[in-house]
């Protein structure tokens, strides 16, 4: 999905959650923010998650972008609890954790 209109950190590998009719907001947010570095010898690729608690979140990005004067829009700050609500990071975790045991041995 291409990034939203006003979105914070736009980039082309942002991962974004659509509503359901049962989600506690109504608009699509942005759920992971990708980042990539790629130097002689080296590639790093990190993921940011927000599963629970966005209003903080939506605050701060909000007031650093009004204070560089850089548009966004905060309603494109979510969480995966936003979209659906018996999310909990306990809940992701473990469901993070048994992927990756389909994929590779974790120790």
């Amino acid at each position: 999905m291409a990034p939203s209109r006003g979105e914070y950190c736009p980039g082309e590998h942002s991962v974004h959650g659509l509503p359901t009719a049962d989600s506690p907001r109504g608009y699509p947010v942005k759920l992971v923010g990708t980042a990539q570095r790629v130097v002689a010898g080296a590639w790093l690729f990190s993921s940011v998650f927000v599963v629970e608690d966005s209003e903080p979140l939506r605050e701060v990005l909000d007031a650093v972008y009004q204070a560089m004067d850089v548009p966004m829009d905060p309603s494109t700050v979510g969480a995966a609890n936003d979209l659906v609500g018996t999310v909990t990071t306990e809940l992701f975790i473990a469901a993070l954790l048994a992927e990756y045991r389909e994929h590779i041995s974790l120790v």
